[in-house]
């Protein structure tokens, strides 16, 4: 996973205080069909359907607090061929969802300075997902 980090910061707290339940309603299809397929990508251990529900609730997520550069991110996920885009619930970090031995890091990097993400999401770090979370390497 390269996950991106952006400056802007948005506390647990404020983000519940936001208006989300009408556009919440309005997105309980696409989240229904995210999580079906969370199941089913861990039930067949299948990390094309795990990044595809994570980018199905990153989309669910962007009418409720829109992330800088979110088209680009979609077209970048698609341009190399990534698993998946996952979205931390406050939108401060992103995740671009890889595998370190199918994709090529440096390409991403160079992609993501080419399409100017890196202003919005200036620290990056590549992390390993493990089981539980993610872990520093």
């Amino acid at each position: 996973m390269l996950v991106l980090e952006s400056p802007v910061t948005l506390r647990t707290q404020d983000y519940h205080r936001l208006p989300r339940q009408q556009k919440l309603i309005a997105s309980s299809p696409t989240l229904q069909q995210a999580w079906n397929l969370v199941q089913e990508a861990c039930i067949t251990q299948n990390p094309l359907q795990l990044g595809e529900a994570a980018t199905l609730s990153a989309i669910a997520s962007q009418t409720l607090l829109p992330k800088p550069g979110f088209t680009a991110l979609l077209s970048l996920v698609e341009e190399c061929d990534l698993y998946g885009l996952n979205v931390a619930h406050s939108g401060s970090v992103v995740g671009l969802m890889l595998d370190r031995k199918r994709h090529d890091i440096a390409r991403l990097k160079g992609k993501l300075a080419e399409k100017k993400l890196t202003r919005h999401w200036p620290k990056q770090h590549l992390l390993k997902m493990v089981t539980g979370g993610v872990k520093l390497q």
